[in-house]
């Protein structure tokens, strides 16, 4: 039995569509992630070349390996005005969906951000609450799982996630925001709270779909968001903070939606313990190649002093390669 089991996961920033392993991560996404909550990966790409200074907000995408295979997909949004990240995607392929996982994954997408020096106040994440949570897909399940255990706390005020697109009907329920700061918050003011839901309507949905949309459609679209907020705004009109609660959280239930107990592959690294039988065979090696020079060199009546040197030199370069390919431990 190995002495020593090992796993490498590693996060990689996309910048450009043409960035390496961006298609193979995009295809994770495509196949795992239900089509009500799904934004259009041409979408996407396109943000992702027009990433600027200048717009509201900054997409960040993230290919997720594990032991040096493309195995999903990460999005966060970042709203400059708000300084807020939303956790918008983590996708990962079927056989990779286990707790141990999700959690490395969302801590080294923080801790990216906090190494980026960008400026964060508030992270969030939109969860269905369709029917009352009754009826929401399996992400959303997942998400509110993960990120309760997280320490995030639930925004206890009316909210909707905006249809995606014009024609994406699903997509459009009654939702929960979960928020998060460096500080555990017991409630934020009404004002924060309506200057966050509109930072994500206007500032990232609404200029998100306008390049997609023929004028009239964007007006439509633009209407149908102004209403959404006003309904947003109605609802916490008289209240002067929103509750944040921290105990809606499904610690043992929903499992159905993560594999708990599904092991990884493993790795295994050859143990220094046999070191007593590997010194003598590179010995051997050296002898039967020292061997050999000299049996070649007598039938070409070549004398062995004349080529000493270079054999010397190719023997101990025959040695080294072994050594280093034995007890050289790979970078993680």
């Amino acid at each position: 039995m190995p002495n020593l089991l090992e796993h490498r996961f590693a996060i990689k920033r996309i910048t450009k569509p043409s960035n390496e392993d961006y298609i193979s991560a995009l295809k994770i996404y495509n196949e795992t992630t239900p089509p009500d909550i799904k934004t259009n990966t041409n979408e996407i790409t396109y943000w992702l070349e027009q990433n600027r200074n200048e717009l509201p907000f900054e997409i960040m995408l993230f290919s997720l390996y594990l032991n040096n295979m493309v195995v999903g997909l990460a999005m966060l949004t970042y709203l400059k005005k708000q300084k807020t990240i939303i956790f918008e995607y983590l996708a990962l392929q079927p056989s990779f969906r286990l707790n141990a996982v999700f959690f490395t994954y969302i801590s080294l997408l923080q801790n990216y951000i906090n190494d980026s020096n960008t400026d964060v106040a508030y992270y969030i994440i939109e969860i269905n609450n369709r029917n009352k949570g009754e009826n929401i897909d399996k992400e959303s399940r997942l998400f509110k799982r993960l990120f309760c255990l997280e320490n995030y706390g639930k925004i206890n005020a009316l909210y909707y996630s905006l249809p995606l697109g014009l024609y994406n009907h699903e997509s459009y329920f009654e939702s929960l925001l979960y928020i998060k700061t460096n500080d555990n918050i017991s409630q934020i003011s009404k004002e924060t709270y309506i200057d966050l839901v509109k930072a994500i309507y206007f500032d990232y949905y609404l200029f998100w779909y306008q390049p997609f949309m023929s004028n009239n459609e964007y007006i439509e679209y633009k209407k149908k968001v102004e209403r959404v907020y006003q309904l947003v705004i109605q609802d916490v009109m008289n209240e002067m903070f929103c509750d944040i609660s921290y105990v809606d959280c499904p610690l043992f239930h929903e499992s159905g939606y993560i594999q708990p107990n599904t092991t990884l592959p493993v790795i295994t690294r050859p143990q220094k313990k046999y070191l007593f039988l590997v010194v003598p065979g590179f010995i051997a090696c050296t002898i039967l190649i020292v061997w050999i020079y000299n049996t070649i060199l007598v039938w070409l009546d070549i004398p062995i002093n004349h080529v000493g040197a270079i054999i010397g030199n190719i023997t101990s370069a025959i040695i080294a390669t072994l050594s280093a390919i034995y007890f050289i431990k790979p970078k993680s």
